[in-house]
């Protein structure tokens, strides 16, 4: 969506229990939730590290 040399940004849309694959952040990163919903975050060897709704988003 918009890139320079300070910001990335960057629009993601998933479907109902659409996944990404694994991945990691390598610097800092902001991650917003626009609408209701329920996102679930895992660790690399698939345990669940937090739960994340819009109104809850850290």
């Amino acid at each position: 969506m918009f890139e320079n040399e300070l910001v990335r940004v960057w629009q993601v849309g998933l479907d109902r229990r659409e996944e990404l694959p694994l991945h990691q952040h390598e610097v800092p990163h902001l991650a917003m939730q626009h609408t209701d919903g329920h996102l679930g975050v895992a660790d690399a060897d698939g345990s669940r590290a937090r739960d994340v709704t819009a109104d809850s988003f850290e």
